[in-house]
Formats: structure tokens, sequence, C-alpha cells
């Protein structure tokens, strides 16, 4: 999974992609966000009774219902080398 994760990170390494400013914070990139929505869907897919924390999806409170959240954070695509 996490192999996987990397080749969706590398596929925008050197290209063109979008990012956004967040408050006070690093910019987020297209590359965080794919990277982000595959890896809650391979987790939260296979633990159905897992509930989801990151710093790229905005915080939903029914996660707080789950014995266990999968907590994902990730580098930003400029630190990849």
């Amino acid at each position: 999974m996490v192999r996987e994760a990397g080749v969706i990170a590398r596929g925008f390494f050197g290209g063109t992609y979008k990012q956004w400013e967040k408050q006070r914070q690093p910019p987020v990139t297209e590359a965080d966000l794919a990277v982000d929505k595959f890896l809650n869907e391979a987790l939260c897919g296979a633990r159905r009774d897992y509930g989801w924390l990151s710093e790229e999806t905005e915080d939903n409170q029914a996660r707080l219902a789950f014995d266990t959240v999968s907590w994902s954070i990730h580098r930003r695509l400029r630190s990849l080398s």
C-alpha cells in the first residue's frame, strides 16, 4: 500500500500540478490530495471499523465513533527527490 501511494505521488513529480494555500501551513498539492484519497479508500476499505483523520481531509467528527482512527500525514510533493 505504501509503495502504491509512492507511485501515485511520483506520477506528479517533475510535472505540472495544482496547489492551494492553507492557512498558516505549507500549501497542499494535487499529489497530496491524490495520495490522501488513495490511502483513505485503501485503509478504511480494508478496515470498515476504522475512522479517518488526515491533514489533507477536513476533520469529520464521525471519526470519534470508531475505536481506531487511521491517521495520515505525508510529505509535500516538492520535498520528494
